[in-house]
């Protein structure tokens, strides 16, 4: 794990979401062009306000970006999700719901691989569900054998060497399905945690564990709006404890980066 964070600051929640698009659409074409084809290029998801908005930006640019560069197969790009609301497919409650609707005027990003989380109505309960994402994680985990990663980089067996793992943060500071104070966030060697009664509904909930995240090269935290300013302040804090704030467990094997608009940062020295 890296100890190198950026905080990268933009004006408002509607500038972050247009930049951290064109930032993702510049690393997958990066990874696609240094990477020799087939391998695969792993990018994690987001649900939430700020999310959305970014997968809806990202699929108005997509079309201009790829008509514009020579050999982007998009097959190649996996789309994970960091967690999910354990409820039947096609409710608006569901993160991959809400990055289909976003992706889908772009037939630029048809060919890309869905890793959408089981629902509620595949069949078996919440636990069965985080098993089998944990395998198709491990389908998957030997696509790009031993990491290349600068400094010690840990990865967890069992998931794939993810290139981008991007998050959300909380008021409370919590990140994909991972709240302060459960025991979820002392699960190691996990890849799929289950949460059984989430701080707000729907109380059920799949998320990839600490050491998922911890896997991803690079840890995007995408935070737009004065709500999540504490959030911030407090998952920026070298000496806050990751039990009170999780955010301070997401970090990336090679870079973490904090992408937050002015209202967001607000309570961070120098940026108010």
């Amino acid at each position: 794990m890296s100890d190198h964070v950026e905080v990268v600051l933009h004006e408002n929640a509607e500038d972050l979401a247009q930049q951290t698009a064109r930032r993702l659409l510049a690393a997958v074409g990066e990874v696609l062009g240094s990477r020799p084809a087939p391998a695969p290029v792993h990018v994690v998801l987001t649900g939430g306000r700020v999310g959305g908005r970014t997968l809806q930006a990202l699929g108005e640019l997509a079309g201009d970006a790829v008509a514009g560069e020579e050999g982007w197969d998009l097959s190649r790009l996996h789309l994970w999700f960091g967690d999910e609301r354990y409820v039947p497919a096609g409710s608006d409650d569901r993160n991959d719901a809400q990055a289909r609707a976003a992706l889908a005027s772009s037939p630029a990003l048809a060919p890309v691989c869905w890793h959408p989380m089981p629902s509620a109505d595949d069949g078996g309960d919440a636990v069965d569900a985080a098993a089998r994402y944990a395998a198709e994680l491990a389908e998957h985990a030997e696509d790009l054998g031993a990491p290349d990663v600068e400094g010690d980089g840990r990865q967890l067996p069992g998931v794939p060497a993810f290139d981008v793992l991007m998050l959300g943060v909380g008021p409370d500071g919590h990140v994909a399905s991972l709240f302060p104070d459960r025991q979820t966030l002392s699960q190691q060697g996990v890849s799929v945690v289950v949460e059984e009664d989430a701080p707000k509904p729907p109380a059920l909930r799949l998320s990839l564990g600490v050491d998922a995240i911890r896997s991803a090269a690079e840890v995007w935290l995408v935070v737009a709006g004065e709500d999540k300013a504490q959030g911030v302040a407090r998952g920026l804090d070298p000496d806050e404890d990751v039990v009170r704030t999780p955010a301070v467990a997401a970090r990336g094997r090679r870079v973490t980066r904090w992408l937050v608009d002015r209202a967001a940062a607000s309570q961070l020295s120098g940026n108010a």
